[in-house]
């Protein structure tokens, strides 16, 4: 099998300056500056959904910066950062439908109902604009004041000077720990640890579909959980031979390039996945598939799929974000439900099927925080978050 050198480390923006240290007064002056006027949150709920209506329509507007800037920062693929730009837009404008109604909530009595503060959000450099959002827009929609540390400050930034009207403040050169400890903070919302991402694939299912969803969602626009194939027995042969094919037809390159769909993968990524398909073949993994990029190096290059695992190997016992997906096989629809709410940590799985009954009976037994069928979870942002 050819072998591929290993891609540059993530783009960086040439002017990107180095975080200068925040002072405990600006971290003082930020928390007052978005601090809710009264307990019942900043402004009235109508005015902040109008608010967050009009931040949509600005980030709709500016999606082609927006996106160039995080695959700049983070070395997302560009093609990718342009779906997070929609997913975001949908998401703000769920919230803001939300906030004119979240006042029927509270409690009639003065002083009885929910009350709200300064939420210190601590973020990591994964997918910032889907993260941020994520994590900002309910908390701006119910009232509270945000102030917010991230890993990739120039993507959150751009998007923070689209939030005119609402209290939200990013201090790019803050220690998290410091904000979190700031005694202006009334609650911390940290990023949460890594989970796994789950996908059943059963024998009516369209595999071609199902293929380049999986290879979308496990490798290209990979979230922070690890990823998990569980193929139906009867169709597994099929669907890694239409597997390994897709792998053959994926492009690395410059994360500014639409045709690019691989991000690059940092030297100590690269490492780890090899200790990882180490201990997956001595846990007795029956073969590992490396993507055939074009090229010569000394060493396989990720992403890698690792057929025959089971559940008690390390590789899946341990959800840990990687390009390494394991694939895993079943035969009744019990067996598929149980091995995949065994898994570690949950948080999405997606069941592809034509079969009506083998969806329903899938869906009802499943423990996940988002459910979907015949898509990607993260195709449909305004889905409730649950677990997630």
């Amino acid at each position: 099998m050819s072998t591929f050198s290993y891609l540059p480390e993530p783009v960086a923006a040439p002017d990107r300056p180095e975080p200068v240290p925040v002072s405990a007064e600006e971290v003082a002056r930020a928390v007052e500056a978005v601090r809710p006027a009264s307990p019942s949150g900043l402004a009235g709920g109508p005015a902040r959904a109008r608010a967050l209506f009009r931040v949509a329509d600005a980030v709709e507007a500016a999606g082609e910066r927006l996106a160039a800037v995080q695959s700049r920062e983070t070395g997302r693929p560009v093609r990718i950062s342009l779906t997070d730009v929609t997913a975001v837009v949908r998401t703000l404008a769920s919230f803001a439908g939300w906030a004119d109604k979240l006042e029927y909530a509270r409690t009639a009595a003065a002083g009885s109902g929910p009350r709200t503060g300064v939420v210190a959000v601590l973020l990591d450099a994964h997918a910032p604009l889907r993260t941020a959002v994520d994590r900002v827009a309910p908390l701006l929609a119910a009232g509270c004041g945000v102030v917010v540390s991230s890993a990739a400050p120039l993507t959150v930034l751009a998007l923070a000077e689209l939030a005119e009207g609402l209290p939200i403040a990013v201090l790019p050169g803050v220690d998290p720990e410091t904000l979190a400890a700031h005694p202006g903070i009334d609650t911390v919302e940290r990023h949460r640890p890594a989970g796994s991402a789950a996908v059943l694939v059963f024998a009516a299912a369209a595999l071609d579909q199902a293929v380049d969803a999986i290879v979308e969602g496990a490798f290209c626009a990979a979230g922070r959980d690890a990823p998990r194939l569980l193929v139906q027995e009867s169709v597994a042969d099929e669907l890694l031979v239409l597997l390994g094919a897709r792998l053959t037809r994926l492009r690395a390159g410059d994360a500014l390039d639409r045709t690019t769909d691989l991000p690059p993968y940092p030297a100590a990524l690269r490492e780890r996945v090899d200790v990882l398909v180490r201990e997956a073949v001595e846990d007795g993994v029956r073969e590992s598939v490396w993507w055939p990029g074009q090229g010569s190096g000394s060493r396989p290059t990720p992403p890698v799929v690792l057929v025959g695992a089971a559940p008690a190997m390390r590789v899946v016992a341990l959800p840990e974000p990687a390009p390494v997906l394991p694939v895993l096989t079943f035969r009744t629809v019990d067996e598929a439900v149980s091995s995949t709410n065994a898994l570690p940590g949950l948080r999405t799985a997606a069941v592809w099927t034509s079969d009506t009954g083998i969806a329903d009976a899938t869906l009802a037994g499943l423990r996940a925080g988002a459910l979907a069928l015949n898509a990607r979870p993260d195709e449909a942002p305004t889905l409730p978050r649950g677990l997630l």
